[in-house]
């Protein structure tokens, strides 16, 4: 589904990534500016590990970064 939604000129914000809750995760803009969460089982079936627990912050930074760039071309 990512990479029809790719082809169709969507943005990857989060690429497939490790969610708490056994779920992985990714994020996509659509050419109309909305944000969507994609969400599937994990993979591995694992759990991944929260970042406040010490788990990898990618999945919160990602997001950061692509709401900071709509906020400052929202400026200009």
């Amino acid at each position: 589904m990512l990479d029809r939604a790719v082809d169709r000129k969507a943005v990857v914000i989060t690429e497939v990534t490790p969610f708490y809750g056994g779920e992985d995760l990714a994020r996509l803009r659509d050419p109309w500016g909305n944000i969507w969460w994609l969400y599937t089982p994990a993979a591995e079936g694992e759990d991944a590990v929260p970042p406040w627990e010490g788990g990898s912050t990618y999945g919160l930074d990602s997001l950061d970064e692509a709401l900071r760039a709509i906020a400052n071309s929202a400026d200009h």
